[in-house]
């Protein structure tokens, strides 16, 4: 999957390309990282090693990813701006497996957020995906989390497909809490994609205001070993975060990072990781 440039009005970016090269304005970022610009009806992304800050119209997010093979690993992330860009949308994904099941599920992915644009529903992006993967067969075991900003209603709309759900910290919160979904009473819902071709995924939301944050990540962030083997988890993340959540979003980002690695005490290579810290406008 590579591919840049513009498509259809679209800005689109491929795992190969992700990078200065990719078109899109650069503006100045902290701790040295690039901060890419979306133009309004923008899709950008892709499945490459990448450490870079990102910026629309409705948020600042500062995102890293890497895989434990190097350069080109089983995580995909996608961020798409309306186009009058007043709503954000952030997909990522955890493949289990590389090559090419994960570009067939980024090209999915890239398909159905061009689609969605203008519509603030994730949920049904879900519902599409789950559909396109049980008619591909996809058997690598994928989850998925759609995040929907939009700034006239002030709402945050999230969908999760066996996910980790995200954390959220209000400017004048007093902490850092994950977000859950209600959970289905009967039929099976918010499954991981492909595992039940008639599952049902719900779509939570909730009012932000401008200066909250968001933290999204992948099960990497979670798992990572200490040399015992024990595992990173949720309490020690919401530690770092509830000391240093009040700090930009690439910075938040920085400090998880340092705390991953002295966890781990040296580099981590256990599986493919990514996280993104947000605050919304």
């Amino acid at each position: 999957m590579t591919r840049r440039g513009e498509r259809g009005g679209h800005t689109a970016v491929g795992d190969h390309d992700i990078g200065q090269d990719d078109g899109l304005p650069r503006l100045n970022a902290e701790h040295g990282a690039v901060s890419v610009a979306l133009k309004c009806g923008s899709v950008w992304g892709g499945t490459r090693d990448l450490d870079e800050d990102v910026r629309t119209g409705g948020v600042t997010a500062s995102v890293y990813s890497e895989s434990y093979e190097g350069g080109r690993g089983g995580d995909i992330y996608w961020f798409s701006t309306c186009g009058h860009d007043l709503l954000t949308r952030i997909a990522l994904a955890d493949v289990c497996g590389h090559g090419h099941t994960v570009n067939q599920v980024a090209e999915w992915m890239y398909r159905r957020l061009i689609d969605h644009m203008n519509q603030p529903d994730g949920a049904e992006i879900l519902r599409e995906l789950n559909v396109q993967a049980v008619q591909y067969g996809l058997r690598a075991m994928t989850t998925a989390t759609i995040l929907s900003w939009y700034r006239r209603d002030g709402l945050l709309r999230f969908a999760y497909a066996g996910a980790p759900p995200i954390l959220v910290r209000r400017r004048d919160g007093d902490g850092w809490h994950p977000i859950e979904l209600a959970h289905a009473e009967s039929e099976p819902a918010n499954l991981p994609l492909a595992v039940e071709p008639e599952a049902r995924f719900d779509q939570g939301q909730m009012h932000l205001a401008a200066g909250d944050r968001v933290f999204l990540y992948t099960d990497g962030v979670l798992d990572v070993p200490s040399l015992e083997r024990d595992r990173f988890g949720m309490t020690r993340l919401i530690e770092v975060l509830d000391a240093h959540g009040t700090e930009s979003p690439s910075e938040i980002k920085h400090h998880v990072l340092q705390a991953l690695s002295d966890f781990a005490q040296g580099p981590f290579h256990h599986d493919d990781l990514t996280l993104i810290a947000i605050e919304v406008h």
